[in-house]
């Protein structure tokens, strides 16, 4: 991660805070602090970063930021929050598109912080040329939606969207439907196809990625091969990609509700028996790939449940127990794939985020998001 010297200027708000870019030299305290602070809910789960921050920020966007708020007297690393750009598909067209994540407190959450979190970040606006920003936030986590949407004087405006779900599938299940689609492996001579494919498809939706072919053959941890491409008359209908992103972002278990960790051992007799995988003990990282760059001509079902399929077996032979694909609420790909395949669900609610002194607010059509998951 670039270092920088930006500081925030003194301000009453945050007299107590500084505010910078992380440099090198911050990456021990930001993984501590990823670690030790649980996302709520049911199963409470950790976004981690290991062995290294700077791992993950090469796929965030070809700009990315990592702003830290440190307690000026003694140095204690008290939030951090990133902002990363890219070009997306927005009403059709390409253009820069911010995305807000990483957002992680050292509780108790001060006010102070978030607005001296925002104004530092305000003030790199212009450095990031970019029009429209969006974000996440877990549809459980109303403490933070409150927040956010509260419109406080030196925040910006969250809009809310629309509801994105990420379903969490076995690979051990059954699929229910034959098919006798034609899947294959990409190869070298597949790259022309495949950005076809991804750029006419994405169009059709909101923040899509536009994927470059350097992008393709770059992306960590991503080979082609790993690219899988449903095939009609020789021509590429529909394509996928199992991306395994456990050796620089991890997801790890770090605690149950109350009644989860009751049920937690029954659950787990009866799981291989319905095809599901075990609750797994607290620390463990979970073994999960994400199913990413998924762009489906004319949102035929049959076509993504054949490409689900095969990528399910080529997972479930390397050993991994689930797959993430996130869809927003309207996708007409959501309920086909959650009826098909067995899975869990989780829910966030997906936000423009706007300055007001920015502009005026951007406008979207009403086409349905599709960010791409496995960068969130």
């Amino acid at each position: 991660m670039a270092g920088n010297a930006l500081q925030s200027p003194v301000n009453p708000a945050a007299k107590a805070v500084r505010f910078t870019l992380a440099a090198d030299a911050d990456d021990v305290d930001i993984r501590r602090l990823l670690r030790e602070h649980a996302m709520p809910g049911d199963i409470q789960l950790t976004l981690e970063r290991e062995p290294n921050y700077a791992l993950a920020n090469e796929i965030a966007g070809d700009a990315h930021r990592l702003l830290l708020a440190r307690d000026a007297s003694s140095g204690r690393l008290l939030a951090i929050g990133s902002v990363s750009v890219r070009d997306a598909f927005i009403n059709g067209r390409i253009e820069r598109l911010g995305y807000l994540g990483q957002l992680r407190f050292t509780p108790p959450v001060r006010r102070s912080v978030l607005l001296g979190g925002y104004r530092f970040l305000h003030d790199l606006l212009p450095s990031l040329n970019a029009r429209i920003f969006f974000t996440s936030i877990a549809a459980d986590n109303s403490r933070a939606q409150r927040l956010l949407e509260a419109n406080l004087p030196g925040m910006p405006i969250y809009h809310r969207l629309e509801e994105f779900v990420t379903l969490a599938l076995s690979t051990r299940s059954r699929s229910r439907t034959r098919h006798a689609i034609q899947i294959e492996r990409a190869t070298s001579n597949s790259i022309d196809q495949i950005l076809n494919c991804l750029r006419r498809n994405a169009r059709r939706y909101q923040f899509t990625p536009a994927w470059s072919a350097r992008e393709l053959i770059s992306l960590r941890n991503l080979p082609l091969h790993n690219f899988y491409l449903a095939t009609h008359q020789g021509q590429v209908v529909g394509c996928m990609a199992r991306w395994d992103q456990t050796p620089f972002k991890q997801v790890v278990i770090r605690g149950y509700s109350r009644r989860l960790a009751f049920f937690r051992p029954l659950f787990n007799c009866l799981a291989p028996l319905v095809g599901r995988p075990a609750l797994p003990a607290v620390g463990t990282v979970l073994d999960q790939d994400f199913i990413s760059h998924l762009a489906i001509d004319a949102d035929d079902p049959i076509i993504s449940f054949a490409l689900v399929e095969a990528i399910r077996a080529d997972a479930r032979a390397a050993g991994r127990d689930y797959l993430m694909i996130g869809l927003a609420r309207r996708h007409p790909l959501l309920s086909p794939i959650a009826t098909e395949f067995a899975h869990r669900a989780y829910r966030s609610i997906l936000y423009i985020v706007h300055w007001p002194d920015a502009g005026p607010e951007p406008l979207i059509d009403d086409r349905v998001p599709h960010p791409e998951v496995a960068l969130l």
